[in-house]
């Protein structure tokens, strides 16, 4: 189920920034929106707790890549770079938590 999470995630995310040109982050909002929805929607189908298909898939979209590259880039002295592709990881961790509280007013779990 988390796998169909993540892919239901990732094509809502795609498809969102897709949607809105010039604006990319704006797809980490509509997939962080999706992820809540839809764990919320299986946690009250199961009757159970949305975290143990929410989490996972949370931890696939947020890229810690980017944020590793960043720091790498930096200590290797190339900062102009290292410092916005850090920022970047910040940018991304912090529109898709705002997708997630966006998500969680439209499905609220019930665990």
């Amino acid at each position: 189920w988390s796998v169909l999470c993540q892919g239901f995630t990732y094509a809502v995310s795609y498809g969102g920034a897709a949607w809105v040109p010039g604006r990319p982050n704006i797809g980490y909002f509509f997939g962080g929106a999706a992820l809540s929805i839809a764990s919320s929607v299986w946690g009250n189908i199961v009757r159970r707790s949305p975290l143990p298909l929410a989490i996972p898939s949370f931890v696939l979209s947020i890229s810690g890549s980017i944020g590793f590259r960043g720091m790498l880039n930096i200590s290797e002295g190339n900062t102009s770079l290292g410092g916005e592709q850090f920022w970047q990881m910040f940018v991304v961790a912090g529109v898709t938590m705002a997708g997630l509280v966006a998500g969680n007013f439209v499905v609220r779990p019930t665990n």
